[in-house]
This record gives structure tokens, C-alpha cells and sequence, in this order.
């Protein structure tokens, strides 16, 4: 196979892309994927702040569950210092009945919830209905077996989104609401 150079030919520009052209594709790529990385990298504070408000829930929602399948009261304390929500076992004497009557599964003696940063929790006024309070706590939450709790209004916030958790004194359930803008 003989290749042939034609000098005629010479002078005919080559169909390919300059240095300038190439080095401006790039760049739009690279700040199309910039754009793409923090929108999808870092989640939403909106979703963050939801996402502890159902953890939140689900804690709360357990306490109450306890109560009703131990005949004990159970207590979830939130501690600002440490961040951590604590589902505490209850008290030993029992509240509304003997639980030794009633069949209850194994259930682990404490849960925790820690608070991850950038997400704040602020406790506003409780409402217990039979008046107690944790000493060592910014806010408790108190279930009984009756169905009855008592608890102070909590106020999860990231970034722009507000949420406010309170706890029923009837029913004992869980009431979530997102605060509009502000």
C-alpha cells in the first residue's frame, strides 16, 4: 500500500477542533457537573429537617407502643447538651395495672436518637397531664397506658425549613407540622 503526499493539496484546511474549542467544551462540562454535584451532593435542609422529624416520630410512637404493651409509663428525654432523644424504660412500680399479666415481647431498655449538626431542636412549654417533669432534661415526653402523654412542643429547623412536633394529651399521638415561611 503506497501512500502518495500531494503538494496541491497542502493547503486545504483539516476538518478537527481547535485547542479554543475544545478547552471551552470542557469547561462547560465541567460546570454543568459542578452544579450537578452540589445540588445532588449535600440533601435539601427541608429533607434533613424532615427526616429527624420522622425519626422523632418513630421514637415517640415506640414510647407510646411501650406503654400500652407494658402497663408502665414510659419517657423519652431530650438532652440539648449531648443532642440525643432517650426512650427510657419507665418506672419500676408500674402506672394503670400489673404488667406481669400481660405477655410482653423483648424490648431493649433504652433507645437513643442523636440529633445529627446542622439540624437545631428547640423545646417550647410542656404539658404534662399529671404535672411531671425530668430534672436533668430540657424536654420529656411522658406516655402512659391509659393512652394519655404529655409533653412540650419541639421545633426542628434546617436552613429555611421549620417543623413543629407536639404530642396529643388524649390520644398520646404524634402531630407534625410544617411552619410556613417566615
Amino acid at each position: 500500500m503506497n501512500i502518495r503526499y500531494d503538494k496541491n493539496n497542502a493547503h486545504l484546511p483539516e476538518r478537527s477542533f481547535t485547542l479554543v474549542e475544545i478547552l471551552i467544551a470542557i469547561t462547560i462540562v465541567l460546570l454543568i457537573t459542578a452544579v450537578a454535584v452540589t445540588r445532588l451532593g449535600t440533601p435539601h435542609s427541608s429533607m434533613t429537617a424532615r427526616a429527624v422529624c420522622g425519626k422523632i416520630e418513630k421514637l415517640l410512637g415506640a414510647a407510646q407502643r411501650r406503654a400500652a404493651m407494658t402497663g408502665r409509663r414510659a419517657i423519652v428525654v431530650f438532652h440539648s447538651d449531648t443532642r440525643t432523644f432517650v426512650l427510657d424504660g419507665g418506672d419500676a412500680e408500674g402506672e394503670g395495672g400489673d404488667s406481669a399479666e400481660k405477655t410482653v415481647p423483648p424490648l431493649p431498655k433504652s433507645l437513643e436518637l442523636r440529633v445529627p449538626e446542622g439540624v437545631e431542636v428547640e423545646t417550647g412549654d410542656g404539658d404534662d397531664p399529671r404535672g411531671e417533669s425530668a430534672e436533668d432534661a430540657d424536654a420529656s415526653f411522658y406516655f402512659y397506658p391509659d393512652g394519655s402523654a404529655g409533653g412540650p412542643k419541639l421545633t426542628v429547623a434546617s436552613g429555611n425549613a421549620k417543623f413543629t412536633l407536639s404530642v396529643s394529651r388524649l390520644t398520646g399521638l404524634v402531630v407534625l407540622k410544617k411552619e410556613e415561611g417566615e
